[in-house]
């Protein structure tokens, strides 16, 4: 048997919360279940983590390689729709993105 209990760590990786938290319930799920409790532990498998990040910026401003923002802009949200539609796609676009999210935060410190 598996007991999954999720936590929301916010902007941490959470496995002390997460690990404290189990260490702490597992005479709890012992006493409901009648079963001993085996491992106590997280996975780094995180389905329902989800992250957001916004900006702004003029589409005047997206022109790129000598093609106009208005068309750099399309070629964004066809990119996004695509990924929509196919995980392997988003998993890649959100990787790219990161990446840049990483560098802007290196940068400004």
């Amino acid at each position: 048997m598996s007991i999954d209990v999720f936590v929301n760590v916010c902007e941490s990786m959470g496995a002390n919360l997460v690990n404290t938290i189990v260490e702490h319930i597992a005479p709890l799920i012992s006493t409901i279940t009648g079963c001993r409790v085996g491992l106590r532990i997280l996975t780094n498998y995180c389905l329902d983590r989800f992250v957001s990040a916004s900006f702004s910026v003029p589409v005047y401003k997206m022109e790129w390689k000598g093609v106009g923002g208005n068309e750099v802009c399309d070629m964004i949200l066809m990119a996004q729709s695509f990924a929509q539609n196919d995980k392997f796609r988003a998993v890649t676009n959100n990787k790219g993105i990161l990446n840049g999210i990483e560098a802007v935060a290196l940068a400004t410190g």
